[in-house]
C-alpha cells in the first residue's frame, strides 16, 4: 500500500463524513461537497494502484550488442511514415472539390430561401454600381470644358538638341589615339603587322 492509497482512503472517509452531514443538516452544498472528496479520494487510490503497477513492472533486459541499430532505425522509421512516402495523386481531392461544388450549386438553386437571398444581394450590388457610375460632373455642376484644379497652361515649344545641329555622324571614326584607321572592319592578314 502506498502512500496515494492512504491519502485516497482518508479523503474517501472525510468525504462520507461531510456528506452524511449534509444529509442531517439539510446542506446541499456540504453533500456536493462530500461527494466530490469521495470521488477525489477513488482518484487518488487509482493512482497509487497505477504506482504500485509501475513500481512491481519487470522491464525486460536487451542485449544492445546483439541489436542491428540501423536495421532497428530504419523499422521504426517505416513504422512511423518517416522519410520516403509514395507521391500520392492529387485528382481525387481535384475531383472530390469539383463534386462538393457541384452539390453546393445544386443546393442553393433548390433552396428558394437562399434563391431569394442571393437575388435580393445581387440586386443591391446592381444598386450600388449604378448609383457609382451616376455622372459627377451633373452631381458637381462642372461643364466638360470648364478646368477643374488650375487653368490650363499653354504648350511652350521645345527646344532644338545641340546634337540635331550635326545630322552627319560617322561612327567608324575614332578620336586620335584612341582606335583603329582601318574604321569597324578588322584588318588584313597582309595589314596585320606582327613584331619579329
Amino acid at each position: 500500500m502506498t502512500d496515494q492509497h492512504t491519502k485516497g482512503a482518508i479523503s474517501k472517509a472525510q468525504g462520507k463524513v461531510e456528506e452524511g452531514l449534509g444529509k442531517l443538516t439539510g446542506d446541499k452544498r456540504r453533500q456536493v461537497q462530500g461527494m466530490a472528496r469521495q470521488v477525489q479520494g477513488d482518484a487518488q487510490g487509482f493512482m497509487g494502484d497505477v504506482q504500485d503497477a509501475v513500481s512491481t513492472f519487470e522491464w525486460p533486459t536487451i542485449d544492445l550488442a546483439s541489436i542491428d541499430v540501423g536495421k532497428a532505425v530504419a523499422e521504426a522509421a517505416a513504422a512511423t511514415h518517416i522519410g520516403r512516402r509514395a507521391h500520392r495523386p492529387r485528382w481525387p481531392l481535384a475531383v472530390g472539390g469539383l463534386v462538393v461544388t457541384v452539390l453546393t450549386g445544386l443546393v442553393i438553386l433548390r433552396s428558394d430561401a437562399l434563391r431569394a437571398r442571393l437575388a435580393r444581394a445581387a440586386s443591391m450590388v446592381r444598386e450600388r454600381i449604378s448609383a457609382v457610375r451616376v455622372n459627377t460632373a451633373e452631381d458637381l455642376e462642372i461643364d466638360r470644358g470648364d478646368p477643374i484644379a488650375f487653368p490650363a497652361a499653354q504648350t511652350a515649344p521645345g527646344q532644338s538638341s545641340p546634337f540635331r545641329d550635326n545630322p552627319i555622324i560617322d561612327p567608324a571614326e575614332y578620336p586620335a589615339g584612341l582606335g583603329s584607321t582601318t574604321g569597324d572592319r578588322l584588318p588584313d592578314v597582309e595589314e596585320a603587322v606582327i613584331p619579329a
